[in-house]
């Protein structure tokens, strides 16, 4: 094979390759969007929110906040009428655009109330995630433990 021939085999598998590539990182991203979401006004998040798990979140555009069924065990807990511990709560707050550091994203902080707690508020941090098609939230708790939240799909 020629100089010029081994050039050419080498700048066609290149090209190859590339191609390769780029069309296995287009069928990885399965159409979704690649931007994370991360609201910057009230009224982009704000709205009804649910979880697999049956939990429901509400923020409103003026920072209020109500939750039915979450999970906040063990930053927040109440007991269930023979003194057990019960992780799943109702309650209502504030919200507002907040992070517990630099690395963590997007979020919000959000000041909590949960219903039958007699004792001070409890502060909640609500990790944004997805992208702008398919947003996610979850209640990041001193466990670590996640229970995504998704706007619910209209039927």
């Amino acid at each position: 094979m020629t100089r010029w021939g081994k050039f050419a085999a080498i700048v066609f598998m290149a090209t190859l390759a590339a191609v390769a590539g780029a069309v296995v990182f287009a069928y990885s991203l399965e159409g979704k969007s690649t931007h994370r979401f991360a609201p910057k006004t009230r009224s982009s998040l704000a709205g009804h929110w649910e979880s697999n798990l049956g939990g429901s979140l509400q923020f409103k555009e003026n920072g209020e906040f109500s939750a039915t069924n979450i999970n906040l065990e063990p930053t927040c807990s109440t007991t269930t009428k023979d003194q057990q511990p019960n992780p799943r709560m109702s309650g209502s707050g504030e919200w507002n655009f907040g992070s517990p550091s630099d690395d963590d994203g997007p979020a919000v902080v959000i000041t909590f109330k949960p219903d039958g707690l007699g004792v001070a508020d409890c502060t909640v941090w609500g990790r944004l995630g997805g992208d702008d098609a398919n947003p996610e939230i979850y209640l990041r708790q001193d466990d670590r433990t996640r229970e995504y939240y998704q706007r619910p799909v209209s039927k």
